[in-house]
């Protein structure tokens, strides 16, 4: 398995990500912002690597990347980002049953 796919919300949230970082260094967004798509990639061959999150989603797991937090599935057509966001955030909340 080698694939990733953004569903809508995630590529809101990499736009966040990069505004608010970028308000105040733009190298150091383009910088976070790429390593948080180079862990999509990792993830996609390593699907197992992050936490199982069954408390936000079905079939949900979860991978950290400084103070944000992936939240993806796995399937059988590669892996799916959920979500992008501060893990401060209330995770729960975005993931409503």
């Amino acid at each position: 398995m080698s694939a990733y796919r953004l569903t809508r919300e995630p590529r809101k949230d990499l736009v966040s990500i990069w505004a608010f970082i970028g308000a105040d260094n733009e190298g150091a967004a383009e910088h976070f912002v790429g390593s948080l798509v180079e862990t999509f990639e990792t993830l996609a061959q390593h699907p197992r690597m992050g936490r199982s999150r069954e408390d936000l989603c079905r079939h949900c797991r979860s991978f950290v990347v400084g103070p944000y937090v992936i939240v993806y599935r796995v399937g059988t057509a590669g892996v799916r980002i959920l979500r992008a966001v501060q893990g401060m955030q209330d995770l729960p909340r975005l993931f409503p049953a």
